[in-house]
């Protein structure tokens, strides 16, 4: 599992909340959750639309989807 709170805290940052996050990014807010929530992964994709949408690098990825839960 991954821990995603270095992502919830970049979007509250650049969007608000993560309503509006998703809105931006076009999936539904249940899918974000189910993410989130370990339940499936985001694809390569996603990551590279978030990356743009919370203005962070691609190399700094790692950081945002990679951070494994202690």
């Amino acid at each position: 599992m991954f821990d995603y709170s270095k992502l919830c805290g970049r979007i509250v940052e650049k969007c608000g909340t993560k309503r509006n996050f998703v809105e931006r990014l076009g999936i539904s807010y249940h899918t974000f959750v189910t993410r989130l929530n370990g339940n499936s992964g985001f694809t390569q994709a996603e990551m590279v639309e978030i990356a743009n949408i919370l203005d962070f690098s691609l190399e700094e990825i790692p950081i945002y989807f990679f951070n494994a839960k202690t």
